[in-house]
Parts: structure tokens; sequence; C-alpha cells
């Protein structure tokens, strides 16, 4: 009986480091893999790199994060702390800009000449053994795509150490229904 129930512990807990290890290999594979526009509100500049991305389907293609910052303030403090981690001196930083990994586009011709070779190449870094990425579709997010493993390995875990007879007792059910 001791020797049976080692046994589901080990199961349990094999099955949560397998789903930890996958599900930290897809954070680090979506942060690398983030493209962030920052733009500013009645900017001509970047309202033609935003019209050269519309014209594009740019925003369809690639996993985009749109980010205003003259009215809006975490988006600003966002935008300089990228600057600061990409050691972009201050009289450098401007919109648009586009920030792709740890490349920076500032300007619309700089943008609009480059965004398609530096966005590919970050996509094929971040894509494991550098196959050819599907695009992002709007709305639709890489996480999406992949089966997270994780609540598979609780509701397993749950069910192997926990006696059959109290599988159906409402607490139970309750915890094992709590998203992750």
């Amino acid at each position: 009986m001791k020797n049976n129930l080692f046994k589901k512990i080990f199961i349990a807990l094999s099955l949560a480091v397998i789903c930890l290890v996958f599900s930290l290999a897809n954070a680090k594979a979506q942060e690398t893999a983030k493209i962030y526009f920052f733009y500013g509100t009645g900017c001509p500049h970047c309202a033609l790199v935003e019209q050269y991305f519309e014209q594009n389907s740019i925003f369809n293609k690639y996993p985009i994060e749109k980010k205003e910052i003259y009215s809006n303030h975490d988006n600003a403090v966002l935008f300089n702390s990228l600057m600061d981690k990409l050691q972009i001196p201050s009289d450098s930083r401007g919109v648009p800009a586009v920030v792709l990994g740890d490349k920076v586009l500032i300007g619309d011709k700089p943008i609009i000449e480059n965004f398609v070779n530096e966005a590919g190449n970050l996509l094929k870094q971040a894509t494991p053994n550098n196959t050819s990425p599907t695009p992002a579709v709007k709305g639709i997010s890489d996480s999406n795509k992949k089966t997270d493993l994780t609540i598979l390995a609780v509701i397993g875990g749950a069910l192997v150490v926990t006696p059959p007879s109290r599988w159906f007792v409402p607490c139970t059910l309750l915890i094992l229904s709590l998203p992750s």
C-alpha cells in the first residue's frame, strides 16, 4: 500500500515537472518574439508607418503590440524602459519606433525599409529548429495555438493522489476546476 502511494506521488510530480519545463520554454519563446510598435497620436511619421502596415497587412502577419505613448503613461514608461534596456541614448529616442527583440528601428523610413526582414529574422530565431513560422493572425496568440498541458497535469495528479471515492466531492471538483 505504501509503495503504491509513493508510485502515485512520483507520477504526479513527474507530470508537473514536465509541464513546468514546457511552459517555461513556451513563455521564453513568446517573450523573445514580441514586437512593439510605439507611436504618437497626431505624429505624421507614425501615420505613414501605420498606413504602410495596414496596406501590407503587417498587423495581421506579425505579432505586433501597438503602444501609443503621447497620452498613455504606462506605454511611455514601457517605451523608456525598453530603450534603457537596449541602451538607446535619450537623444536618439522618438516615434515611430519598433522594438523587435533586441533590435530597434526608429523613424518612418528605417521601419518601412527594414521591418519585414527584421521581423522575419526575429521569428526565425524564436521558432524551434528555425523552421519557417506561421505568421500570427490578429487576435490569436501563439499561446492559443499550442496545447497547454498544465491543467491536465494538475487534474491527473489530483486524480492519482485522490482516492476514487473522493473524486466527486464538491470541494475537490471546485479545486480541479480553478483556472491555472
